[in-house]
């Protein structure tokens, strides 16, 4: 029968005596092993990501199933896009070239697998080695299909959390001039093209942000590095990291910001568009608080009413006015 099937059955607690007996002799391999524990862990943590769509095992299974079975995958660019809507969509992979090298196709490695989420919407995704990337709104992952053979290279550009899989192979997250080096951390890392700045707080762990000049910055957990693209500069700071991942439970954090940094999350997270009238205020005007499960209308009139503002909305435009 079919290694998926099989391995399908053995999940799913489904499997017969003899398929039972067939899968114990076919996980004695060390690749099929290593194979069966990476999709045993995504099916026993897929239902219990938070604040993501529920994850339908069964379907996502079989989904991934017919895709392997075409030998065309390894001839173009996957493309993975999140689930539409403001609540956060889940993809769950681990790899898809990995589990395609298991059909034996492994004759290309200058392909890429890319992860794409649109504005309004959020995604989960494995990685090859176990490390888990979670994709903020209109962000794109980038890695090349043979990912964890000879090292661990992924493209951002966006905004990421990365939980990293420790392993002697440093894990490097390339990011407009910068590379961020890791050996295995959590951290998150914020490069939107439409933002001054690339931050990258940390977790835990430990991570170094390299320049094209090859200049190396160690940040500590707790710290925050900040590199303005304007001037090319890096300065680091003390902070609470989980704000800055906050996104990932649906919370927006601001300390003495401009509003209009506050609108452009807003932007991406809700998919709309925040105008000024004048076009000063929204570097003029700063807010700082914190914003959790409230309506996008409710954040609004939280703004307006601290800084007598108004708001007028026409379709998917709010235009913010003195």
């Amino acid at each position: 029968m079919e290694k998926f099937e099989l391995i399908y059955g053995i999940l799913s607690r489904t499997a017969s005596s003899e398929e039972e007996n067939e899968f114990r002799e076919w996980v004695k391999e060390n690749d099929n092993r290593e194979l069966f524990e990476k999709m045993q862990r995504i099916w026993q943590e897929s239902p219990n990501v938070k604040n993501y769509r529920k994850h339908d095992a069964v379907k996502s299974f079989y989904q991934m199933d017919r895709k392997i079975q075409s030998r065309q995958m390894l001839r173009r660019k996957v493309l993975f896009t999140a689930i539409s809507g403001v609540a956060a969509g889940i993809i769950i992979m681990l790899g898809l070239f990995n589990f395609t090298n298991f059909q034996a196709l492994q004759s290309k490695t200058n392909e890429q697998v890319y992860f794409q989420t649109e504005l309004g919407n959020r995604s989960l995704v494995y990685l090859p080695d176990g490390s888990k990337v979670w994709l903020n709104a209109k962000s794109e992952l980038k890695y090349d299909s043979d990912f964890n053979v000879a090292e661990r290279e992924v493209i951002l550009q966006g905004e990421a959390f990365f939980d990293v899989e420790r392993a002697e192979k440093p894990f490097v997250v390339h990011v407009s001039d910068l590379k961020v080096k890791v050996y295995g951390t959590k951290f998150n890392v914020s490069a939107y093209a439409d933002e001054p700045v690339i931050e990258t707080s940390l977790e835990s762990g430990k991570v170094s942000i390299q320049n094209q000049k090859s200049e190396e910055y160690f940040i500590k957990p707790g710290e925050l590095a900040i590199y303005d693209k304007s001037t090319s500069q890096m300065e680091t700071k003390k902070v609470d990291p989980i704000e800055y991942s906050g996104w990932r439970d649906n919370k927006i954090y601001l300390h003495n910001e401009p509003i209009e940094v506050l609108a452009r999350k807003l932007e991406r997270q809700y998919n709309v568009t925040v105008g000024f009238t004048p076009a000063t205020i929204g570097r003029e005007i700063h807010y700082t608080g914190v914003f959790g499960n409230e309506s996008l209308e409710e954040i609004l009139k939280a703004i307006s009413t601290a800084s007598d503002l108004s708001v007028q909305k026409k379709g998917n435009h709010y235009q913010i006015s003195q």
